[in-house]
């Protein structure tokens, strides 16, 4: 792997000892961090279909996956990517962050407990090889000897959303274990209630954190209760909220996403706002153009539920990333425009997911992340390039047919896609049975294909227009020159 940035050596060494002095001290009984450097090559992929955080890497990309990292190197025009295997926390990436050529992320997974099963806090870690090997916290937490405030004891529903990268620290915004952030001065993790109540989670709305942005001169935070703004690095705060008798406030208190866009004069903060416990609270998106002092609602949906979940700028340009599709405004929220479904301009290939996860903007292109892939355009959404991951048939070990997501549902996933392999040029006719060997659908028939790697798309329909059952299913694939294949999948509802 060529490496594409120069990193200082007293700086990686420095953020490793801060670490390992600090956690040691901490936490003697407990593999509170751990340095891996497992060598050899980065996976040449992009890791899941599912990208919630992209992060600019200079002229790369970082993309959180459900699997993992996967970074776009743009020189190559393909992909870097790590698990767990190189020392990446457990479970999916929930955050990312990037500074000085240093890589932060925290994880996030599902845990089984006397409850059921809860999200959990993966950890925080950082790289300074650009994935190959990482520093790892443990997430962080509190000792249950301290007396000062509400500790926060364990990972279970302790998971990092959002993270942020200063000159001077690390910040991270934590459902059960707030706002906390990594002092590179004194190597420590330090809980910083955004108000000046004793930190509980628990207690108080406001200690429940979900986003943050900024930088070392002014940060800015999302909570249960509202949008916080301090000017001396934690130190002091002012909250704003939802206000049913006042029209310049936010929408609702819960802000699972702030933006910061800054371009000419303009500093202008976005919010995700859907509604907490307050009322008269409900989804929309937000902006300050005045550092907070005033709130506009710019953007809701009277009739469906809208929920944003990132944003993206570019100058004066904003995009909205949400569960009803990818908005965009020009005229600083004023107006908005939806992108139609995305289809690859070369491949045909399509994004089926309504719902929009995150997006950036670097340089001329926009990049967009679903649960069903991610695209790039180059004019801005007039055309678009789709990417998916995708382990080829009959490769490494892969059986010639294979369906995914498997198991599906059809009100989860939109669609399966049945992929396999066309050794030679010919026809293909893919086809669905139902347990009793009874032909359930038609995906394609006597479709031409070249010689290549092929996944086709059904949504769960019979031919008859009539949803599909709860069930195990079998699929046929008949290709012209070569065997049949045949493969199983199960529908869920």
């Amino acid at each position: 792997m060529k490496l594409r940035y120069t990193f200082s050596l007293l700086l990686a060494v420095s953020l490793q000892i801060f670490t390992a002095s600090y956690l040691q001290a901490q936490i003697p009984d407990k593999a509170g961090f751990r340095l891996v450097s497992e060598g050899g090559v980065p996976l040449s992929y992009l890791l899941s279909n599912s990208v919630i955080d992209m992060v600019p890497f200079g002229s790369d990309i970082l993309m959180g996956t459900g699997n993992g990292l996967s970074i776009w190197i743009a020189g190559l025009q393909d992909w870097e990517s790590y698990d767990e295997s190189y020392g990446l926390g457990h479970g999916s990436v929930s955050a990312l962050g990037a500074k000085n050529g240093v890589v932060w992320a925290a994880t996030a997974y599902s845990q089984e407990t006397s409850q059921g099963f809860l999200p959990a806090g993966g950890g925080v870690g950082f790289s300074t090889d650009e994935g190959l090997s990482w520093t790892w916290f443990q997430q962080p937490v509190d000792p249950d000897t301290v007396t000062l405030y509400d500790p926060t004891t364990t990972n279970i529903q302790n998971v990092t959303y959002d993270l942020l990268v200063t000159d001077s620290a690390v910040w991270i915004a934590s459902f059960g274990g707030g706002l906390r952030k990594f002092s590179f001065a004194d190597s420590a993790w330090h809980v910083v209630p955004p108000d000046t109540l004793p930190f509980s989670s628990l207690d108080y709305l406001n200690h429940r954190a979900f986003s943050v942005t900024g930088d070392d001169s002014i940060l800015w935070v999302g909570t249960a209760a509202g949008v916080n703004k301090s000017t001396d690095g934690g130190v002091t705060w002012t909250n704003y909220s939802h206000n049913p008798n006042n029209p310049n406030t936010l929408s609702g208190n819960f802000v699972t996403a702030l933006g910061r866009q800054v371009w000419g004069i303009h500093d202008v903060i976005w919010a995700a706002t859907w509604p907490a416990v307050g009322t008269g609270e409900y989804y929309g998106v937000s902006k300050s153009d005045d550092q907070g002092q005033t709130w506009q609602v710019v953007l809701t949906d009277t009739v469906q539920t809208l929920k944003t979940h990132n944003f993206a700028f570019s100058d004066s340009v904003v995009y909205a990333a949400t569960n009803l599709g990818l908005y965009k405004s020009i005229d600083g929220g004023q107006q908005w425009e939806v992108f139609p479904q995305i289809h690859d301009f070369q491949t045909g290939d399509s994004l089926y997911s309504q719902e929009f996860f995150c997006a950036l903007v670097l340089g001329d292109t926009l990049w967009v992340g679903t649960g069903d892939g991610i695209a790039k355009s180059s004019n801005f959404g007039n055309t678009w390039t789709v990417y998916r991951s995708f382990l080829p048939p009959d490769q490494n070990g892969q059986p010639s047919t294979y369906a995914y997501p498997n198991p599906f549902s059809p009100r989860l996933h939109n669609v399966i896609r049945f992929a396999y392999s066309m050794p030679k040029p010919g026809k293909v006719t893919v086809k669905i049975f139902d347990f009793a060997m009874d032909e359930v659908a038609t995906v394609v028939s006597g479709e031409y294909h070249q010689t290549g790697d092929y996944s086709d798309t059904w949504h769960g329909f019979r031919s008859d227009g009539e949803e599909v059952a709860t069930g195990v299913y079998f699929f046929r694939v008949e290709r012209e020159g070569a065997d049949t294949v045949w493969g199983k999948f199960a529908v869920i509802y």
